[in-house]
């Protein structure tokens, strides 16, 4: 293998591939970046058997070759050299790297060992997903994903086709999120379960690309979907198993509805926040007429009370819920007008956007002594 390639697109190519690597395996190949002639472009690969990456970069080959070289170090060197041409150059699995006065040799594994990555290749996507709609609707729903892999149908985002629209859900027990998107013209067959980690590289990717689009290509063996994305592609595996009826859970009435401007609730919470670490990050809701109070104590430190403004509507409550929770859903929320919806104290709390009725979220309440 000979080529030359730009060292800005290498650099930014091979750090984007690094994330996608595993140190935590005990296959040495999984801590490596395939790299790989491909026609005039460079490809390079990273797995962690979860998720992978497929990526093209644009070059000037002389010879085809492949090799595996350590992520990390490769990607550390890339990124100190200048701004001109790198030459890479393969003989007998040492990979010659100069640029300038730079040079190094790093010792590769054969690309033989490294884990195949199923490609879309030249195909055109099964569907394509417009960025207005899905970047935003995965940002409010990734993070009720549970991390923990006791069940590892949690870990995942249901997407589930309903007439005209497509629903994303995502809980780890203790919240739920939902949001509707319009389908459009796409067409997914069936319910899929797609891990929130594969989803929230995606969201990164995406977020400083200029497409419009995203592509959605199903393997042969349809346990593995392939997002496309101009010159990248992300394969992941689906998940297998019976996501929980969450419908369920979702209250249909309430007894207290508060309105609030997001900017207060959110300052209200983070001062709370700092009595709240000590004891269990409890803070409480006191719901009265045109106002909510927030309040947190912990015997270490002291104790505190925030008013804020409200419009509420029904009886007067109150309710206690874990601060992070709601600091994590009110960072991602961009609306000014928040709803809360409740019935007790001890029945899920329902959030809501006051001009967005396809969004919904819900914290399951603690259980306090008054």
């Amino acid at each position: 293998m000979k080529l030359i390639v730009l060292q800005e697109n290498l650099s930014k190519a091979v750090g984007i591939a690094e994330k996608f690597t595993s140190t935590k395996t005990q296959l040495p190949i999984l801590a490596n970046i395939c790299l790989k002639t491909e026609k005039e472009r460079l490809k390079i690969q990273a797995t962690n058997l979860e998720v992978g990456l497929s990526l093209w970069l644009g070059a000037q080959i002389k010879n085809k070759g492949e090799i595996t070289i350590p992520a990390r170090v490769f990607s550390e060197f890339i990124n100190s050299l200048p701004k001109e041409k790198v030459h890479l150059e393969l003989k007998d699995k040492i990979l010659t790297v100069s640029c300038g006065s730079f040079s190094a040799d790093f010792t590769g594994i054969s690309a033989e060992e490294f884990p195949p990555l199923p490609t879309v290749g030249e195909k055109k996507p099964e569907l394509n997903l417009p960025f207005s709609l899905f970047l935003p609707a995965m940002e409010k729903v990734c993070f009720a994903a549970a991390h923990d892999e006791g069940r590892p149908v949690l870990t995942g985002v249901k997407l589930e086709p309903k007439e005209k629209k497509l629903v994303l859900v995502a809980t780890d027990g203790y919240r739920l999120s939902i949001q509707e998107i319009e389908k459009g013209k796409m067409e997914i067959p069936s319910a899929l379960i797609i891990p929130a980690r594969s989803l929230l590289e995606i969201l990164r990717l995406a977020s400083g690309s200029e497409e419009e689009e995203i592509g959605l290509s199903f393997t042969e063996k349809g346990n593995q979907i392939i997002f496309s994305l101009l010159d990248t592609e992300i394969v992941t595996r689906l998940i297998e198993g019976e996501f929980p009826e969450y419908q369920k859970i979702i209250p249909d009435s309430f007894s207290t509805q508060v309105k609030l401007e997001k900017e207060a609730f959110l300052r209200a919470l983070k001062v709370a926040a700092i009595f709240a670490r000590d004891s269990a990050n409890i803070v409480r809701f006191k719901i009265e007429e045109n106002s909510l109070t927030i309040s947190a104590n912990s015997p270490q430190i002291g104790k505190n009370k925030t008013k804020i403004e409200a419009r509420v509507r029904g009886k007067e409550s109150r309710i206690a819920f874990n601060v992070r929770f709601l600091l994590e859903f009110l960072s991602k929320i961009s609306e000014e007008e928040i709803i809360f919806e409740m019935s007790n104290s001890l029945n899920p709390g329902v959030f809501k956007i006051a001009k967005d009725p396809s969004y919904l979220h819900i914290i399951m309440p603690v259980r306090v002594q008054e």
